[in-house]
């Protein structure tokens, strides 16, 4: 089923259409680990990337594997000198998988489950792609990485010119020559391991254990080049240093494989390959990481940019402070957050952090410190703040997650007319993090007909959203379990709210319903519901159920049987409620409106109301109810009609 990729020119572009079915792969594989499997950023890239492909492959499969250091897709090599490429490939070594197969008839649940499968088999480290995915499926096969065994099958360069005219060597090396640097270092660390005897004799002590070594040559993968692939950088420069560090990390795969084996006499080649590059991972970020973990700096602190790692340096600097005892610690009062000169950069370090952290210890214990902080935001502090809630697109972008739960917090501590007036809560947040970002833009621009605009414009741009998946999203997240939002919501109105209104009335609590009831009455209702609903003292007794169904036939614009079952015993029971205590004009009013809902148990309640202490009461009070019900029966439509 598979092909083989065409041949490129050095240094040729990868076509929009290849590189837009890559991101769009990339991104359902990503956001499958964030967001819900029926959330629209899973939803949407999967079912986008199914059109495409069946319309680019007009009824033939497509296959997409790692070649080398490259992803071939669709016969398109994709150098991981694109972040998407390089991502994939990360992604498919983690599980130890070649490559994937869509067939013509794939669909969006098929990818977005394997998505679900590749995740899993990469956050726990340890369970096989195979265990979660069948081998066999029927419209989505993945590939497994196949162990080739010795390595030496190629020859490498060990003096890698670095003046060579290589016309793809040098558009790479103008493009970021600190990766050729890296490959070129690679690439000698590799000429060093593959001649090393001691390590050949562990690789076939490996080989010998497995059961498929060298098998289906076109997706094998040489495991000392994948072992040298995670090196960090600092044993990359070292050819010796890694050769020894080599040794130490096949040592421990040859241990993890006899405990692997048991009673069986060998392992799957697949088997070797994931758990030894599973142990080299961890043995290498152990060590020492590939590449240093790059944060932003906090804000205010830039400074901070002329910190170095430099033990000897640091050394040196305090060899040379002159021997005096004329210097002090800055007083505590100088740390207070209202100390000008220290509020600015205090607050740029509790934002880096608070912005950045996943640990709800770290994250409850900087609540109060900030709340301190930001008592009072002067314009001194809006500089500051304006770098974390304003969105940006470049390497120092603040997180959206952070940046949402910054907001909240602002939110929390009484910053909402500080975000509205600063317009960090905008459509564009409203739309760009739904649906969490309801309940907050409800709060922030649900008081006054000009925040309910902008709150408006973001929902119309959450249209498409709302209409593949959105609202279930929505009612997964909670965010229609909360007040404010409804509240918001049904002050909007129209039918861009209608699908979120009636999944709210699905489960709606007293407070909630008091909102969607409110909205209801403004709607074009049937004249028993219009009736019910008219009357003020009948909210209490509308349950959730009956506020479902009363949705449901807004929606659907006709009345169910159910709902109009519902609707006459109420009318009933309003009036049997109230004919000691309610006001004669209401009670009055109330049978009147038993005309509406014209069967036999509702005829019967009002012929006993209409004969009711005729020879026996003769109060103003029976009077007027015997002739309210004489009249009701009177207009009362012939026969059973709901």
């Amino acid at each position: 089923m598979g092909t083989t990729p065409t041949t490129k020119e050095p240094g040729a572009v990868v076509p929009a259409s290849i590189a837009a079915l890559a991101e769009l792969l990339a991104a359902t594989l990503r956001n499958v680990g964030i967001y819900p499997a029926d959330h629209p950023r899973v939803v949407v890239p999967a079912t986008e990337l199914l059109a495409r492909l069946h319309q680019k492959a007009e009824g033939l499969t497509t296959m997409v594997y790692s070649a080398g250091e490259q992803i071939v897709f669709d016969r398109v090599p994709i150098p991981t000198s694109d972040s998407r490429a390089a991502w994939l490939l990360q992604r498919f070594r983690e599980a130890a998988m070649r490559g994937v197969e869509f067939a013509h008839d794939c669909t969006a649940e098929d990818v977005i489950g394997f998505a679900q499968a590749l995740h899993t088999t990469q956050s726990r480290r340890g369970t096989p792609l195979a265990m979660l995915w069948p081998r066999d499926h029927a419209r989505l096969r993945a590939f497994d990485l196949v162990y080739a065994g010795f390595h030496g099958e190629r020859e490498f360069d060990t003096t890698l010119d670095s003046s060579a005219t290589d016309t793809e060597q040098s558009a790479i090396r103008a493009a970021n020559p600190h990766e050729t640097v890296t490959a070129q270092k690679q690439a000698r660390v590799l000429a060093r391991l593959s001649t090393d005897d001691g390590l050949r004799e562990q690789l076939a002590t490996i080989q010998s254990a497995c059961a498929d070594a060298g098998d289906e040559p076109q997706r094998r993968v040489d495991l000392l080049t994948a072992i040298t692939d995670l090196m960090p950088v600092d044993l990359t420069a070292d050819p010796e240093r890694a050769a020894v560090v080599a040794q130490e990390v096949l040592k421990r795969i040859e241990q993890e494989m006899e405990r692997t084996k048991g009673a069986r006499a060998s392992v799957p080649g697949a088997e070797v390959l994931r758990r030894a590059l599973a142990i080299a991972r961890k043995y290498f970020v152990a060590e020492a990481p590939r590449k240093s973990l790059v944060m932003n700096l906090p804000t205010g602190r830039p400074e901070d940019e002329r910190i170095t790692a430099d033990p000897q340096a640091l050394l040196a600097e305090l060899a040379a402070l002159p021997d005096t005892g004329n210097y002090r610690l800055p007083p505590v009062s100088e740390f207070s957050p209202k100390a000008p000169a220290m509020a600015r950069q205090l607050l740029g370090i509790y934002l880096h952090l608070f912005t950045r952290t996943e640990r709800a210890h770290v994250i409850a214990a900087l609540k109060p410190i900030l709340t301190q902080h930001l008592t009072v935001i002067d314009d001194n502090l809006i500089d500051v703040l304006d770098d974390y809630l304003r969105p940006r697109h470049d390497e120092h972008a603040i997180a959206e997650l952070g940046r949402r739960r910054l907001l909240h917090f602002l939110g929390d501590i009484g910053k909402l007319p500080f975000l509205r007036d600063r317009a960090y809560i905008d459509a564009e947040f409203v739309m760009r993090g739904f649906p969490e970002s309801l309940p907050l833009a409800a709060r922030a621009l649900g008081s006054d007909p000009a925040g309910l605009k902008v709150f408006q414009d973001g929902l119309r741009a959450l249209a498409p959203v709302l209409a593949i998946g959105g609202v279930r999203a929505a009612t997964v997240a909670g965010v229609l379990n909360d007040e404010p939002t409804i509240a918001a919501l049904t002050a909007i109105g129209g039918e861009q709210v209608l699908p979120l209104l009636v999944q709210a009335a699905a489960s709606s609590t007293a407070p909630i319903r008091v909102h969607l009831l409110a909205y209801a009455r403004t709607r074009e209702l049937a004249a028993p519901e219009k009736a019910l609903l008219a009357d003020p003292a009948v909210a209490p007794m509308l349950t959730s159920d009956y506020v479902r169904e009363l949705y449901d036939a807004i929606a659907r614009r006709r009345v169910q049987p159910t709902l109009r079952t519902m609707t006459a015993r109420l009318l009933g029971q309003i009036v049997e409620r109230g004919l000691e205590s309610m006001p004669i004009e209401a009670l009055c009013q109330a049978i009147d409106n038993l005309r509406h809902v014209p069967t036999p148990g509702i005829a019967k309640q009002l012929a006993e109301l209409a004969n009711q202490g005729r020879f026996t009461n003769f109060s103003a009070r029976s009077r007027a109810t015997r002739r309210a019900a004489k009249a009701a029966l009177d207009t009362m439509p012939q026969g059973d009609s709901l």
